[in-house]
């Protein structure tokens, strides 16, 4: 795995798929309407990444009962640490992770659109979506890459055999958000299907 810093995105590249994103999904109906699901379920921290932590002005300490922590040591890790919302999470609820899929006929293919909100800054993801159309043609998508802040969401098209039959996706087991603090903050299998 590669070792991730903090890293700053520039906010016209966010604003550019915002209304890039518009301009493609008018809001037409919601999802329920159109027979497709939207499902948001929490992440759980899954370990720590030392030199991640380290290298972003955090110390990982081990308790007298083996449980892990992610400390903050230098002042600017402080001072994100006292962000309203941002707490050193050691195991359970660091976040969310959601997926939704729809059915573009304009292009032949469906719109995966996944993301994460996190307690905390996220500094990359390794990310993934698989599922099936209901034609039986399997697909993967990959989403893995750099962020820069405590939210994070991306839609990409995939043409899929069989996508007006409908099907469904999920977030691959696995799939984890990289936070600044060290902590590895892994998805729900969140699923999501299509009509």
């Amino acid at each position: 795995m590669r070792h991730l810093t903090r890293t700053t995105v520039a906010g016209v590249s966010l604003a550019a798929v915002l209304v890039g994103t518009d301009a493609v999904m008018p809001a037409v109906a919601s999802a329920a309407e159109l027979g497709q699901t939207s499902v948001t379920l929490p992440m759980t921290v899954g370990g720590f990444d030392a030199r991640v932590a380290e290298a972003n002005g955090y110390r990982i300490v081990t308790n007298g009962v083996g449980e892990k922590r992610s400390v903050p040591i230098t002042a600017k890790a402080k001072m994100d640490a006292e962000r309203p919302g941002v707490r050193n999470t050691v195991t359970g609820n660091c976040g969310s992770a959601t997926l939704t899929i729809t059915r573009n006929n304009s292009r032949g293919g469906i719109n995966i659109q996944t993301g994460y909100t996190v307690k905390g800054t996220s500094v990359g993801h390794h990310w993934g979506v698989s599922g099936a159309s209901n034609a039986g043609k399997a697909f993967t998508e990959g989403f893995s890459g750099v962020a820069g802040g405590s939210r994070w969401s991306a839609t990409h098209f995939k043409a899929v055999y069989g996508y007006g039959q409908g099907g469904f996706g999920q977030i691959d087991v696995g799939s984890f958000a990289q936070l600044a603090n060290g902590a590895m903050c892994f998805a729900g299998k969140a699923t999501s299907n299509w009509k």
